[in-house]
């Protein structure tokens, strides 16, 4: 899960008479719009370009692209952000995905997978080591010059070191964000001294 957020700096607005508290509620109004508005049409683009895209192998060794975190990526709700006095500073739009689009952002450590139901993990293995296809002989099928079909009651996963795609997705598109973002202050700021 990514969050955008925004956050603003309003004291300085603190000069004005009366008319603070229904300016700050109007500046956080656009900016939260805005702020959906982007994620929804600059950001989430972004990511799915950038996250990594699964690969599948059918019990006979067809490589099958699953996209499957892809598809999974949208926008979640809309929080704001609070101040220490109870305000609001600006507001945060989550950005949610498929659980397992964690375990490519963050390192893992190794560790044991068991199957979910039935008796064992069956999968596709490429590129099985000459050493594991003679120790698990007895658990292969489809055996064929690029992997096998291995049934196992568990594996050892080694863990991964993870990479923060979700980060290039956000520097690709910052230059965008921080302009939209602009217009929205700049237009209020023109509104407010004209109103």
């Amino acid at each position: 899960m990514t969050d955008l957020k925004i956050e603003l700096d309003l004291r300085g607005l603190r000069s004005f008479d009366g008319r603070f508290a229904k300016a700050t509620e109007e500046l956080m109004r656009r900016q939260a719009s805005v702020a959906e508005s982007a994620a929804r049409r600059v950001l989430v683009p972004a990511l799915k370009r950038h996250c990594p895209v699964g690969v599948a192998y059918t019990p006979e060794g067809q490589a099958v692209e699953s996209g499957e975190l892809g598809k999974s990526i949208r926008l979640g709700g809309r929080r704001t952000i609070p101040t220490r006095a109870g305000g609001v500073w600006g507001t945060s739009q989550e950005i949610v995905m498929a659980q397992h689009g964690r375990w490519t952002l963050y390192p893992t450590k190794p560790h044991i997978i068991f199957p979910r139901s039935g008796r064992c993990l069956r999968f596709w293995w490429q590129g099985i080591p000459g050493s594991a296809r003679a120790r698990l002989a007895r658990t292969l099928r489809n055996i064929g010059p690029e992997g096998a079909t291995v049934h196992l009651a568990y594996v050892r996963h080694p863990g991964t070191m993870g990479k923060r795609w979700d980060l290039e997705a956000f520097a690709e598109v910052e230059q965008e964000l921080r302009q939209e973002l602009l217009k929205t202050c700049a237009k209020f700021a023109l509104d407010l001294r004209g109103g």
